[in-house]
């Protein structure tokens, strides 16, 4: 099955950082953009946890749309694990 994890862009020159969906499967990888951004003190110290809540359950909602959307293709077109390529 397609794994997603959270990865952030390069900062602007205003500070921001974009938040992309990286989706792997197998050898294949896509990113997936939103339209949330964050700012260094939005992040954690690990810079794998976003501190703000109201963009962390944003994050999350996006990121579960798009995991019942994995889930719908993967019984859909292929009755197994979903490649990043179909995404």
């Amino acid at each position: 099955m397609a794994t997603i994890n959270l990865e952030f862009g390069k900062p602007s020159q205003k500070g921001e950082r974009k938040v992309y969906f990286l989706i792997q499967s197998g050898n294949s990888k896509k990113r997936i953009p939103t339209t949330v951004k964050v700012t260094a003190s939005d992040i954690s110290r690990n810079g794998k946890d976003i501190k703000d809540t109201k963009k962390a359950f944003a994050i999350e909602s996006i990121r579960r749309k798009l995991q019942d959307k994995l889930y719908e293709m993967s019984y859909d077109l292929t009755a197994d694990d979903v490649d990043a390529r179909y995404i």
